[in-house]
Parts: C-alpha cells; sequence; structure tokens
C-alpha cells in the first residue's frame, strides 16, 4: 500500500525544505514514491555535498555558487535503499535565484575565450527564474531570460544524466562588451550586405552540444538577427523584381510605340500610294474623255455615218482608258496592302 509523508518544514543545505509525499509498496517487485516539496535558499554547493543525486541530474552543480529556491513535483522508482532511481524520475519544477555564479563551466570558459569576455567566462546570473521538467533521463529547461553586466540574453535547452549537453543561448552583447571577439565580428560585418549593420547590440547565437566537461560551442548568428537577414534579402529581391517588371513594361510601352509609329507610317504610305494612283486615273480618264469629245465633234459637221463611227471610237477609247485606270488603282492597293502587311508582319517578331 502507500505510507503518507506528511507536509513538515526543516533546515535543508544551509535553507528551508517543507514537503510531502508518499511512498508506494503496492508492488513488491519495484518500489515508487511521490514529492512534493519546495525549497528556500538552499546553498548549491552544501546540495552537492549532501545529495550526490543533485551533480548527476545538473552536471554543471559543482561549478556553481549561490542559492536558489525550487519547487518541484516529482515521482520515481524506489532502490533498495529508499533512494531514487533517476533514470525512472519524472518531475516538473521551477527554479529561482537572486544571484547564482557559475565559476569553471567549460562551455562558458569557452564562449567567453570566444568573445574576449570574462564575465560570460564567470558568468552571475541574477534574479532568473527557470521553468524545469525532468524525464527521460534528461533535465530540460524552458528558455529563460538573463542579464549578466549588461548582456541580456535567453537560454534553454537539456542537460543528461549522461553527462551530456545540448542548448542554446541568444545573447545580444553591447560592442563596447567585446575584447578580441570584436575583430571577429568586424570581419563578419564586412561581409554584410550594403545597408546592413551590426549596430551597438550584436546579436549572437550559441550553440551548445557534447560531453558536459568538454562541449562543442558554435557561435552563429542569432535568430533575429538572420531574420533581419533574410527580410532584408526578400526585400532586396523584391525591389530588383520591381525594377525588372518596371524596365520590361517601360520596353513593352516603347516597343508598342514603334509598333504603332511603324504601322501609322505603314498605313499613312499606303494611303499616298492610292491617292496617287487615284490622281493618275482622274488625269488619265479626263485626257480620254477630251479625246473621245473632240472625235465626236469632228465627225458632226461630216454627216451621219462619220458621226457614228466616231462614237464608237470614243466609247472604245473610254472604255480603255477606264480598263487601264482599274489596273492602275488594282496595282496601286496590292502594294498599299504589301505595305501594311510588313509592317504588321515586323511588329510580331
Amino acid at each position: 500500500g502507500k505510507v503518507p509523508s506528511n507536509a513538515r518544514g526543516a533546515r535543508a543545505a544551509g535553507g528551508r525544505r517543507t514537503g510531502a509525499g508518499d511512498f508506494d509498496f503496492s508492488n513488491e517487485v519495484q518500489y515508487g514514491g511521490t514529492v512534493r516539496a519546495a525549497l528556500e535558499e538552499v546553498s548549491v554547493q552544501e546540495s552537492v555535498r549532501t545529495f550526490s543525486s543533485v551533480e548527476k541530474l545538473l552536471s554543471a552543480a559543482g561549478y556553481m555558487r549561490g542559492n536558489v529556491s525550487l519547487d518541484v513535483d516529482a515521482t520515481t522508482n524506489l532502490a533498495t535503499d529508499f533512494s531514487p532511481e533517476l533514470k525512472s524520475l519524472q518531475a516538473s519544477g521551477t527554479l529561482r535565484t537572486s544571484v547564482l555564479s557559475l565559476e569553471g563551466v567549460p562551455a562558458f570558459e569557452k564562449l567567453g575565450a570566444m568573445l574576449g569576455n570574462d564575465y560570460i567566462s564567470k558568468p552571475a546570473l541574477k534574479k532568473v527564474k527557470i521553468p524545469f521538467r525532468i524525464e527521460d533521463g534528461n533535465v530540460i529547461f524552458s528558455p529563460f531570460e538573463f542579464s549578466v553586466n549588461g548582456v541580456k540574453g535567453t537560454m534553454g535547452g537539456k542537460v543528461g544524466l549522461d553527462q551530456t549537453v545540448d542548448y542554446d543561448i541568444a545573447m545580444s552583447v553591447p560592442r563596447g562588451a567585446l575584447g578580441k571577439g570584436a575583430e571577429v565580428l568586424g570581419q563578419l560585418e564586412s561581409n554584410l550586405p550594403k545597408g546592413v549593420s551590426l549596430g551597438a547590440e550584436i546579436p549572437i547565437g550559441v550553440r551548445v552540444s557534447g560531453p558536459a566537461k568538454a562541449p562543442k560551442v558554435e557561435l552563429t548568428v542569432a535568430k533575429d538577427f538572420a531574420n533581419q537577414l533574410r527580410g532584408y534579402a526578400e526585400q532586396k529581391v523584391q525591389e530588383i523584381k520591381s525594377q525588372v517588371e518596371s524596365k520590361v513594361q517601360e520596353a513593352k510601352v516603347e516597343a508598342q510605340k514603334q509598333i504603332d509609329a511603324s504601322l501609322a507610317q505603314a498605313e499613312a504610305e499606303a494611303a499616298k500610294i492610292r491617292a496617287q494612283a487615284k490622281e493618275q486615273t482622274e488625269r488619265l480618264l479626263e485626257e480620254a474623255q477630251a479625246k473621245a469629245d473632240a472625235l465626236v465633234a469632228e465627225a458632226a459637221t461630216k454627216g451621219a455615218l462619220a458621226g457614228f463611227a466616231a462614237k464608237k471610237a470614243a466609247d472604245k477609247l473610254m472604255e480603255e482608258a477606264r480598263s487601264r485606270a482599274n489596273g492602275i488603282l488594282s496595282e496601286a492597293d496590292r502594294k498599299a496592302e504589301a505595305v501594311v502587311r510588313e509592317a504588321k508582319s515586323k511588329s510580331q517578331l
């Protein structure tokens, strides 16, 4: 069955502890337990010395100096000596501290060396609140905000029972807080697109992974700055696209103007060809009519037979003149249509 452990207060690791829970002996093969506890201003160093499980759960605990407060709900299997089996531990809670110093943490020492900043090598976290949960052999802490001597950022990830770490840090570092790291950032800045600057606050992303005592520390561009660069790139792409579309539209308008002008010129030339042909045929018919009238007038004084013959000759003269005139007009239409057709064909190329 279950044996309750009533809530009580006691001194613990330099602070105060209150809690309650129960032991579950219903399973003879595997005992279990639950606990709901609150720790106030407990010394991390005393906790490490007193409870071996603390450093097993949190590899960086041995590097910490300061007091913490903790609220936690947990369930776990129990060993035969009633100690918790850490691999089975499931918990959730919140850790709070007014000041927590970290000295000698390999990841932060590497990061501080990269950026040339001793405050980052040995950070003192002030007034932090860290939500966490423990599951599947990992302590998983939700992203929390911190500030170290003017360096602001967020941090989140996990620490494993196998003494591995996997977490991300996003920081905003004042340019003046950088030592030799400023040289690296200067090189980075020289490769940025025109119009983009890192500014006075340098956005830095940090990826920490691998063994806790020898982690891999990678510097990247912080996500917000990466988004800025992506936004800048997208803006430039859109600007170029708009410029190209504008140029294409201008070219289309100009080409249409040239086409319209070419067609108008062809139509004008065609009209001129037809007008010249009309003028030519009118002169031709006028001349033929004058000759026909002269033949008839001359024959009128020579009798009826002569008048009849003259009339026939005049009609034939006019018929031939009209035939020639029609031929001239048809040829003019053919030439005019050819001019317009050629202009339209060129406009479609």
